[in-house]
């Protein structure tokens, strides 16, 4: 009985879960007493809990659970971040490069300037990065543009520093956010798009230029063109989304307004707190576009992916962010947009993730999508109806002027 004891305490030490925690719980110690989460002066136990996978396979989320004298304990999480050289998917490669993205992240203090306006998230306690080690098989996976974007990213992400080690792995351990499961109520909704609208007015304009300046990604969301090249390809030729997307893609980028998004506010990335309020999570996707593109997913796949579309409810919920964002503007002396501007811009936010869905897979409110979709291509096809990527970008720009 005492072997069998020693063996199982022994294959616990071993698990890659609890040296994690048992590694990073005294990095985090000053970083937890400076964020008022705990008041720890040693560690005496530190112990993990896996909560969740990442998309590409290579790495996990794991809650750290530290005690330290008497009864005391605290909690925080631990991403942790497993090399591209593990990915084993074309797919997967592109993905895994938002992960580097969210390290860059939270190297910088944006964390913290977000929570300081309002939009609560989760703080960095301890940030790392090694060399993993593994040999390179990503040829082997990747075509010539995956490759050639990988090495690119690599570079951008600080992967791959002239002169020195990849450091293609990586830990970020953060602050626990309160609370729990975020819902689809009026209260809810309104506070997400509270805490968006704070977000986008905080990077409103030139700022978002400054951040990116930072290293963190140039572009936000996952289904944006320049990455979702693979799924293009599966659409068919005749497309009128496909012919459109390098049009819709080059309106967006050249819309008026222009500021930091999450990139990714899915209900599952989003929490609510009765005291702290709405709180968002997994910045992997974070990056510069316009704030529509944060609403149209937002929209599509957290408000109304679990009730009954109406158009009146959704514009109404569209005026409540701009009611906020106008007011976080005005007191920072920048100039607002309309809120005709606001929608034509969501509409055709809402066409370009169409276009992603229509090579990849269905994720959303297709009646939401299908209607703006519609009225946006009624439009393009009034008159003359273009028949090129050329006529259908020129036609895009001539519709919706940025």
């Amino acid at each position: 009985m005492q072997r069998l004891i020693s063996e199982g305490a022994r294959a616990m030490a071993d698990d890659p879960v609890t040296m994690l925690a048992r590694e990073f719980a005294p990095k985090c110690l000053p970083a937890l007493a400076a964020q008022g989460v705990s008041n720890l002066k040693a560690v005496t136990s530190a112990s993990g809990k896996k909560i969740a996978g990442v998309w590409t396979g290579a790495g996990c989320v794991v809650e750290v659970k530290v005690k330290g004298d008497g009864d005391e304990a605290c909690y925080f999480v631990a991403k942790k971040i497993g090399s591209y050289r593990e990915v084993r998917r074309e797919s997967g490669l592109v993905d895994h490069m938002s992960y580097y993205n969210e390290l860059m992240f939270y190297e910088t203090d944006l964390a913290d300037k977000m929570c300081d306006a309002g939009a609560l998230c989760p703080r960095p306690l301890f940030v790392a990065r090694q060399s993993s080690g593994l040999a390179d098989n990503s040829g082997r996976v990747a075509g010539p543009q995956t490759s050639a974007r990988l090495q690119r990213a690599l570079t951008r992400y600080r992967v791959k520093e002239d002169g020195g080690e990849e450091k293609d792995e990586g830990v970020i351990c953060m602050t626990k956010l309160p609370g729990g499961r975020w819902g689809e109520s009026q209260d809810h909704i309104q506070g997400a798009l509270t805490w968006l609208a704070r977000l986008h007015a905080l990077f409103w304009g030139a700022r978002a230029d400054e951040v990116v300046a930072t290293g963190v990604s140039d572009q936000a969301g996952f289904w944006h063109l320049d990455t979702r090249y693979l799924e293009l390809a599966n659409m068919s030729q005749t497309s009128p989304l496909r012919l459109a997307a390098a049009g819709l893609d080059a309106r967006l980028k050249s819309d008026a307004m222009q500021t930091m998004c999450h990139g990714d506010p899915k209900g599952a990335n989003i929490m609510a707190d009765k005291k702290a309020g709405v709180s968002m999570y997994d910045f992997q996707w974070f990056g510069k576009a316009p704030p529509v593109k944060d609403l149209a997913y937002f929209f599509a796949t957290a408000v109304f992916l679990c009730r009954d579309w109406k158009q009146s409810d959704e514009e109404a919920f569209l005026r409540y962010y701009h009611g906020e964002l106008c007011q976080l503007l005005e007191a920072q002396g920048d100039d607002k947009p309309t809120f005709e501007y606001l929608y034509t811009s969501y509409q055709l936010a809402v066409c370009d993730y169409h276009r992603w869905i229509e090579g990849g897979f269905c994720w959303g409110d297709m009646n939401l999508i299908g209607f703006h979709t519609e009225a946006c291509f009624r439009r393009i096809h009034e008159g003359k109806a273009p028949k090129t990527e050329e006529e259908y970008r020129a036609k895009i720009f001539e519709c919706f002027p940025p």
